[in-house]
C-alpha cells in the first residue's frame, strides 16, 4: 500500500489536513463525521473473529490515516489512537481482506468525491 493512499481522504502525505470551515477537527482528528459516515458502513465487522470485538472503528481508521499522512513509524503514532499494534493489525487485515479496495472504489465513483477537486 502505498503511503499517498490519503490523498482519497482529503490528507497529503507529511502535512496537515485539507481544513473546510464545515470540518471540525482536533490536532489528530482526521475524518469529518461526514467522511466518517461515508466509509463506516464499508468495514468489516468483527463477528465470526477469534479475539476480542473490534472497538473504536473510528479511532483506528484515523490512526492509519495520521501514520501515512506523517510518515511516522507505527510505535510513534499518538496515544490518542490507541496502542499502535491495534491499528497495525487492523491495517494488514484491511489490507489483506480486501477492505480498502472497496473503500477506495466506493469513495471514487460515489455521488461526491471525498476530497476536494483540483
Amino acid at each position: 500500500m502505498s503511503v499517498y493512499w490519503g490523498l482519497h481522504l482529503g490528507v497529503s502525505p507529511k502535512s496537515s489536513p485539507v481544513i473546510r470551515d464545515d470540518w471540525t477537527m482536533s490536532s489528530t482528528s482526521v475524518l469529518t463525521d461526514g467522511q466518517w459516515d461515508r466509509i463506516q458502513p464499508l468495514l468489516p465487522s468483527s463477528a465470526g473473529c477469534r479475539g476480542r470485538p473490534f472497538r473504536d472503528d473510528r479511532r483506528v481508521v484515523e490512526g492509519m490515516i495520521y501514520r501515512y499522512q506523517h510518515d511516522l513509524a507505527w510505535r510513534d503514532l499518538p496515544a490518542e489512537f490507541g496502542p499502535w499494534q491495534t491499528v497495525w493489525k487492523r491495517e494488514n487485515r484491511y489490507r489483506s481482506d480486501g477492505t480498502w479496495g472497496r473503500i477506495f472504489t466506493e469513495l471514487l465513483g460515489g455521488p461526491e468525491p471525498l476530497w476536494p477537486s483540483g
